[in-house]
């Protein structure tokens, strides 16, 4: 895949109550958050082949982890 994971709200309108669990993914390009809030990553790991494993923009009460 190009992107790991991309979730993108709006600022008036975020993603709310999301969790991926149990996640392994392959890509070019890592996981990108932007606009949301109580965004849940558990056991996910993510391997990139460049840039940054998570990108974040406007993510309010999310535990993001990523597995290495």
């Amino acid at each position: 895949a190009q992107n790991a994971i991309v979730l993108q709200g709006l600022p008036e309108m975020p993603l709310r109550d999301i969790t991926l669990k149990n996640v392994s993914i392959t890509s070019q390009q890592g996981a990108s958050v932007t606009d949301a809030e109580n965004i849940s990553f558990e056991n996910v790991r993510v391997e990139n082949k460049t840039g940054e494993a998570l990108k974040t923009f406007r993510v309010k009460n999310s535990k993001l982890d990523l597995l290495k």
